[in-house]
């Protein structure tokens, strides 16, 4: 690692001013006026707010888990409201038995969106602390995967409650330290981690379904492959491979039964999934050097190309800059200052993992084709896990969206690079 800062307290500090500024542009209208302002107003978003106020409003006879809105004149159940249920529930709980918030839902939703903007920035400064001491690429890693994510612009279109990233830092965090506990031989730290990346995948589940497929299957692979990169100790310290992979499967499994449990449309429900294996969603190759229309004026390589949000994975070549920036760094430190970049045997194998699982996520984004270029020609993608998975579970069709799979690709091979 590259430590040649002995305090990162100033560029702590400098941080959070920085912070702090881009925080009250970025959100000025929601803090000087926020009864008047929504992030969308149209589509989805103007529907994913009414959802919120009318279940939130809807009389207490109806119980937290229905929803009469929806599907007239059954309704449905908030899971497939896409109203971020855990919250919405919260919230028509509080104002059925503490004190009537309905008509601030939205105040309150957005408060908890800012709030994630908050908070991000300890756990992003607290995993990169782990490989740098370095404060120029704490400040700037930290500003840059706070700001510069697919998940920032969603708090201005549709969905809204994919915005959290603090699933992805705290499930990335947990999953780091669960190969430290091995390292470590710390079972107790084993533990703790595994309570938190289950109690952090099980509560976005209930924000949006996505990430239980978002989160649950990259982080999935990234305890296998940890198995696998320790083969050799398998047998002897086994509770430090098996626990996580069981700790993700009980995750799972306790998202489908809370579901299963208390949907009574479970058995009216289509077991043939609809509208799945559209290009739209998924993400193409070109979209890895192309930026999105209108992203930015300045092309980098490859120009601009017209694919749709969901598969703007990396916000266009922001990626591209950042790593042209990372390169020039790398090789000014590594000729100029003569700085080597030493990496231990435990981080090298953490940053295999980190790569490897980026890798699975972006294949299984790509859906069940490869395509090279806006050619016609398409290869199977056995590369994707999930290609094989819907061989016996259909129903992980029903997860259209394949395109967010891949944002653990692009904070993955962020960390890789700022570590580096």
């Amino acid at each position: 690692m590259l430590n040649t800062m002995p305090s990162v307290k100033k560029f702590y500090v400098a941080f959070w001013i920085l912070h702090c500024v881009l925080f009250f542009i970025g959100f000025y209208p929601m803090l000087m006026h926020p009864i008047q302002h929504m992030y969308f107003n149209e589509g989805d978003g103007i529907k994913n707010y009414f959802t919120l106020i009318s279940y939130i409003k809807q009389p207490a006879s109806h119980g937290l888990f229905h929803y009469t809105a929806m599907q007239y004149p059954y309704g449905d159940y908030i899971y497939f409201t896409d109203n971020s249920p855990l919250l919405a529930m919260l919230m028509r709980m509080f104002s059925l038995y503490i004190t009537d918030t309905s008509n601030y839902a939205i105040v309150i939703m957005h408060a908890f969106i800012m709030l994630n903007m908050v908070l991000v920035p300890f756990i992003i400064w607290k995993i990169l602390k782990k490989f740098t001491t370095n404060g120029w690429i704490l400040l700037a890693g930290t500003l840059w995967l706070t700001w510069v994510t697919p998940q920032f612009i969603r708090i201005f279109s549709s969905t809204y409650n994919l915005s959290f990233s603090i699933f992805y830092f705290l499930a990335i965090l947990a999953a780091i330290q669960i190969v430290e506990a091995y390292y470590e031989n710390n079972r107790k730290k084993l533990l703790l981690n595994c309570i938190i990346i289950f109690l952090t995948i099980f509560s976005a589940s209930f924000i949006h379904l996505y990430y239980i497929l978002m989160l649950g299957l990259p982080a999935g692979f990234f305890m296998i492959l940890h198995s696998i990169l320790h083969a050799k100790n398998f047998i002897k310290r086994i509770q430090y491979f098996i626990l996580p992979i069981f700790t993700l499967f009980c995750c799972a499994v306790c998202v489908i039964g809370v579901i299963s449990a208390t949907d009574v449309y479970k058995d009216l429900r289509l077991t043939v999934p609809e509208g799945s294996d559209i290009r739209e969603y998924e993400v193409q190759f070109d979209s890895l050097y192309k930026t999105k229309h209108g992203y930015n004026t300045l092309q980098f390589i490859g120009g601009t190309a017209g694919y749709g949000g969901e598969q703007s994975i990396f916000m266009g070549n922001f990626f591209f800059y950042g790593i042209s920036l990372l390169t020039l760094y790398y090789l000014y430190a590594r000729f100029k200052l003569k700085k080597k970049i030493s990496v231990s045997a435990s981080e090298k194998k953490l940053l295999l993992l980190f790569l490897i699982s980026a890798l699975i996520s972006y294949f299984s984004a790509c859906g069940d084709w490869l395509e090279f270029g806006r050619s016609n020609t398409r290869y199977d993608n056995y590369l994707n896990p999930l290609f094989h998975i819907e061989k016996f579970y259909p129903a992980i069709d029903q997860f259209r969206y394949l395109c967010r799979i891949g944002w653990w690709f692009y904070y993955m091979f962020q960390f890789v690079f700022l570590i580096l």
